[in-house]
């Protein structure tokens, strides 16, 4: 197993492993308009409104999860904000 990267080594290969998972037209629709934030131990969904945060939490939330804990450690957050207008 891949030694867990700690938050801001990882981000670019969390977004891919995350995209690779996901069948593309759900990446196209829920994710692309989404932005991932990383802070120390903590990966923030900006998602474009409550819509999108709670389909996503709902549907695909454990996998959300499992990238996260895969690439920054078993402690990783994984937290859901709407971005602000």
């Amino acid at each position: 197993m891949a030694e867990a990267q700690s938050i801001g080594q990882g981000d670019h290969q969390f977004v891919v492993d995350l995209k690779t998972n996901l069948p593309p037209m759900t990446w196209q629709t829920w994710f692309d308009p989404m932005r991932f934030e990383f802070g120390s131990d903590i990966v923030t969904v900006v998602a474009p409104s409550d819509l999108h945060c709670r389909w996503v939490l709902d549907k695909h939330g454990s996998l959300v999860e499992s990238v996260a804990a895969k690439h920054f450690g078993a402690d990783t957050k994984v937290e859901y904000l709407v971005a602000e207008p």
